[in-house]
């Protein structure tokens, strides 16, 4: 009776020791499983970003370049047609020629206020006003484009110099006054600036 009691106790125990070490390793398999498939859709979304973030790379460089282009044939197809270049002669022909009535109106205006022996501060006057006078042409200009650029960059800081010299001569000219002298030397120096303003617009 007390061999078959301890037999039971025996086959007993052994069951339960089998079936929690078959519960230890079924929950080991199921932690391991989880951390599996975690990684794995881990690994598969940042499969699935590199994919998305290389295409998104790819479609901007494509409209970057394409804008690139469109900007290429916008400037191929201006510069063909004559008429826009016709237009833009003709606009700054008619601005650089009111530009020579301005100086030449600025040396008569110098003249007459009396106070020209001080050289110096007639010069600073003289600059000031010319810088304001190519000021206002070159907002004027910004209204216009050509070649994807506004017609001011085609403009050159180096005018206002040219300008002042020119109108400084003429007041402290020797020989005296002579109103068609300053005209003459006012339009041959816009002359000189439209050839440059061209030529800078067609490089």
């Amino acid at each position: 009776m007390s061999t078959e009691v301890v037999n039971a106790a025996l086959q007993t125990s052994k069951g339960i020791s089998d079936f929690g070490m078959m519960a230890v390793a079924a929950g080991f398999f199921l932690v391991i499983c989880g951390a599996m498939w975690f990684f794995i859709f881990k690994w598969f979304k940042h499969l699935v970003d590199n994919v998305i973030t290389r295409q998104e790379k790819v479609i901007n460089d494509l409209l970057v370049e394409t804008k690139a282009q469109n900007e290429v044939l916008s400037d191929i197809n201006e510069g063909l047609k004559p008429i826009s270049q016709m237009q833009i002669n003709s606009v700054c022909n008619n601005f650089f020629d009111l530009d020579c009535e301005r100086l030449c109106r600025l040396v008569r205006n110098v003249r007459d206020e009396n106070n020209i022996d001080d050289k110096q501060k007639t010069r600073r006057k003289i600059e000031t006003r010319c810088n304001a006078i190519i000021k206002k042409r070159s907002i004027e200009l910004d209204n216009f484009i050509h070649r994807g650029k506004r017609l001011s960059e085609f403009m050159s800081t180096d005018w206002v110099k040219k300008f002042s010299d020119i109108i400084e001569s003429e007041i402290y000219n020797p020989i005296g006054a002579n109103n068609a002298r300053a005209y003459a030397n006012i339009k041959t120096a816009i002359d000189e600036v439209k050839v440059e303003f061209f030529n800078n617009m067609n490089k």
